[in-house]
């Protein structure tokens, strides 16, 4: 009965939209397709490819990937193990040169094996930091499993922050955050190589009271800051009263933008924390859609990847009343007008469907999906 609700509304949402809308996009791009991402190593296919960061410099992209599904059913059914997620990397050249399918390459692979077993990989969001040397950091929320003797050996979700150095062969594992306070970690956004930005979309780590959250809305999301400096690494508070703050970005100049999916917003942040609206009031620019990742562009634009119909998001996640779909909306954001562009709109999910992260790689724009398989990728048109 706890989803039937949304399940009905999600049926008669999808009635009511013409079953001839098909997937449209801005002219600055030729074309947009979806694009399966297999592993060299094994030749899986990736599903779950929930956030990306771009390294222009090297002509990379890292992507985040778990497959869902796969662990939510592990898990319920108590098996002897839950499927990992990994970390890959993709040659931006491949995927130019690439038609409908490219590998990527899994960086968790060369982990030893005692540090594979204690970390434990299962990512949500990542962030990228490189300096002026090329030193490159990667910032991921984790998630991983452990047996809890107290509630009979059942299977008990912990959540944390990893810090890896990414060198030539794959990862090294330089810091992590873990705690209780950390169990909503969503998103991420380094500030330099050693500061990143938190997110924890709500306050409730589980059970009755974060079901009573989400069910009266309340706007208890916050943003932090680590500091991987320290060891443990240092944690404060940077902005509360979110309504589930999920993606973060740093804009140049050092302004906060974050994510509110519930409030169709994005709402903008100073350094501190505090608001950048008149008299120190906080700022928000609506969104035709809840926004999920945020990804600062070059041109100092903001890219997000929204969710049109949170109802129909809700039933396809939770494979209700047959929904395999959910639309999917990529916009490019103005921080100082507010202006809103939308570069994607594919309404029923055809290409990809519930996209949670969109990124400019060059002039190629790039999106994946927390749930579905691969990606979505449209090509630069010619100037």
């Amino acid at each position: 009965m706890r989803w039937l609700l949304p399940a009905v509304a999600a049926v008669l949402a999808l009635a009511g939209c013409r079953s001839d809308t098909g997937p449209h996009w801005d002219s600055r791009f030729a074309d947009c397709r979806h694009v399966d991402v297999l592993n060299a190593e094994d030749g899986r296919r990736l599903v779950g490819i929930e956030d990306i960061a771009v390294d222009p410099d090297a002509g990379l992209a890292y992507l985040s990937a778990t497959d869902r599904w796969a662990e939510e059913d592990a898990v319920a059914a108590d098996a002897d193990a839950i499927p990992r997620g990994g970390l890959y990397r993709l040659d931006l050249a491949e995927l130019a040169a690439a038609g409908d399918r490219v590998t990527v390459h899994d960086l968790a692979s060369n982990l030893p094996d005692d540090l594979a077993a204690f970390v434990d990989l299962r990512p949500h969001g990542i962030d990228l930091w490189r300096d002026a040397s090329g030193e490159t950091a990667l910032f991921v929320v984790n998630h991983s499993y452990r047996r809890d003797a107290a509630a009979g050996s059942t299977w008990t979700e912990e959540t944390g922050v990893l810090r890896f150095a990414v060198t030539a062969d794959g990862l090294q594992l330089t810091g992590r955050a873990d705690g209780a306070d950390l169990c909503r970690a969503n998103d991420v956004a380094a500030r330099d190589g050693e500061r990143l930005l938190v997110t924890l979309d709500q306050r409730n780590c589980g059970g009755f009271s974060l079901d009573l959250e989400r069910l009266v809305g309340a706007a208890l999301g916050r943003v932090v800051e680590l500091d991987f400096a320290t060891d443990p690494p240092a944690q404060r508070l940077v902005a509360d009263g979110l309504l589930f703050a999920n993606g973060v970005a740093v804009l140049p100049g050092g302004t906060i933008a974050v994510a509110e999916t519930r409030r169709s917003a994005v709402t903008l942040l100073d350094g501190t924390g505090a608001g950048t609206g008149t008299g120190g009031g906080r700022r928000s620019i609506d969104m035709p859609g809840g926004p999920d990742n945020l990804m600062a562009a070059p041109d100092g634009s903001l890219l997000a990847a929204l969710h049109t119909r949170l109802l129909v998001l809700a039933a396809y996640m939770h494979r209700l009343a047959g929904i395999e779909l959910a639309p999917t909306r990529l916009v490019a954001i103005d921080p100082a007008s507010g202006g809103v562009t939308l570069l994607v709109d594919d309404p029923f999910g055809r290409l990809l469907s519930a996209a949670t992260v969109a990124a400019l790689a060059g002039g190629d724009l790039l999106a994946g999906s927390a749930f579905d398989a691969g990606l979505l990728v449209c090509r630069g048109a010619a100037p």
